[in-house]
């Protein structure tokens, strides 16, 4: 039983790690937040990953990773919100399309996605 309690535990702290991307780097990230802080809306890309993250009514981002990045979000002043719910598979390639600014969920920093996206730093590790 222990060992299974182990396994869920190393597993749930793989998973919380927060991508947050920005597409390009600092110069659509320093874009994107004066976008926000002047009113526009964030679009937040996410996949139905419970307990991690996942929609609630109207899509409502929920989960443990909402709870930290929307803190973080409303901290820096910005409040309007659109959540997008997407398969997992589909968050890159959506970041990448320009559907959202910025995606959450767990996932492991590997070289091949920091060619795609630009990560956070990770707040939960293997």
């Amino acid at each position: 039983m222990r060992n299974i309690f182990s396994k869920m535990a190393a597993y749930t702290l793989v998973a919380s790690t927060t991508l947050v991307g920005f597409i390009s780097g600092p110069a659509l990230a320093d874009e994107l937040l004066d976008r926000a802080k002047a009113g526009g809306v964030v679009r937040i890309g996410f996949a139905n990953e419970p307990p991690w993250a996942y929609p609630g009514e109207d899509n409502e981002p929920l989960g443990f990773v909402h709870v930290i990045v929307m803190g973080a979000l409303k901290n820096m002043g910005i409040t309007n919100i659109e959540p997008v719910v997407t398969d997992w598979g589909g968050l890159i390639p959506g970041i990448k399309a320009k559907r959202y600014d910025i995606i959450t969920g767990g996932m492991y920093i590997l070289g091949t996605r920091c060619d795609n996206v630009n990560f956070s730093e990770p707040f939960g590790e293997f």
